[in-house]
């Protein structure tokens, strides 16, 4: 959650200052493969709509292998979305050394 908040308010204090949106407010190339790339997004995408679709059938069915399914995908989700937003902090933090 804290880093959500943080994310976001970097993403829009540079929106504020550059009228750029998130995707394009990275300037490493790499970075911006983290961020903007379709394979990147649509993974982040996917494992989320698994990570919520897991949750309600663990509400509705107790099975061990679900419970565990449920554990690895929120972990990719985490893992990914990690990925996501550490470019705009860097940048952020870099172009203020």
């Amino acid at each position: 959650m804290v880093k959500n908040f943080v994310v976001d308010y970097i993403r829009f204090k540079n929106y504020i200052e550059t009228h750029a949106v998130p995707f394009k407010q990275v300037q490493n190339p790499f970075f911006s493969f983290l961020v903007a790339s379709p394979i990147i997004r649509t993974s982040y995408a996917i494992s989320k709509m698994g990570m919520i679709f897991v949750f309600y059938a663990v509400i509705f069915f107790d099975e061990k292998w679900l419970k565990d399914f449920a554990i690895i995908i929120s972990i990719i989700a985490v893992v990914v979305s990690t990925l996501r937003a550490f470019p705009p902090m860097w940048e952020n933090i870099a172009k203020k050394l």
